[in-house]
C-alpha cells in the first residue's frame, strides 16, 4: 500500500556500467523504464564542437574541425568540452609567450590526446581498485 505522500515520487538514477550496479537493483520489477544513451557519433561530435566554438576568435578560423572530430572517436559529450577549452588555452599560451604558433588544429589535437590519456589513467585506476576489492 502506497503512502499518500509518496504516490508522486519518481526516482531516476544513472550508471556508467550496468555491471557495477548491485544485482538487487536489476532484479525484475525494480526498474520500470530503461533508457540507454550512446557515445556521440561523428555528426554529433561535430555539432557539439561547433556549439562550443560559437563566438571563437578569428585566430581559430583555420581549425580543421573534421580532423579534430575524427581524433575524438569514443569520447563522451563531457570529454569534448576540455578538448575545446584546453585547445584554446594552449593556443593562447603560445601566443602570449611569443612562441612560434603551430597550426591551430595541433593545439586541439594535443588537448584531445591529453583527454584520452586521462581517460586511460581513469580506466587503469578503476581496474586496479576492482582488483584490490576482490
Amino acid at each position: 500500500l502506497e503512502s499518500e505522500g509518496c504516490r508522486d515520487v519518481c526516482v531516476i538514477f544513472t550508471a556508467m556500467e550496468l555491471a557495477d550496479l548491485p544485482p538487487a537493483l536489476l532484479r525484475s520489477g525494480r526498474i520500470e523504464l530503461w533508457l540507454e544513451t550512446r557515445l556521440p557519433d561523428a555528426t554529433a561530435r561535430q555539432r557539439i564542437f561547433e556549439r562550443l566554438l560559437c563566438g571563437a576568435p578569428a585566430d581559430l578560423a583555420d581549425l580543421d574541425l573534421p580532423t579534430v572530430v575524427a581524433a575524438t572517436e569514443g569520447f563522451t559529450g563531457a570529454d569534448l568540452d576540455p578538448v575545446i577549452s584546453d585547445g584554446k588555452k594552449l593556443f593562447v599560451a603560445d601566443k602570449l609567450r611569443g612562441c612560434p604558433l603551430r597550426p591551430v588544429t595541433e593545439y586541439f589535437l594535443a588537448a584531445a590526446q591529453e583527454v584520452r590519456r586521462n581517460k586511460s589513467r581513469y580506466a587503469e585506476a578503476k581496474a586496479a581498485a576492482l582488483d584490490r576489492s576482490r
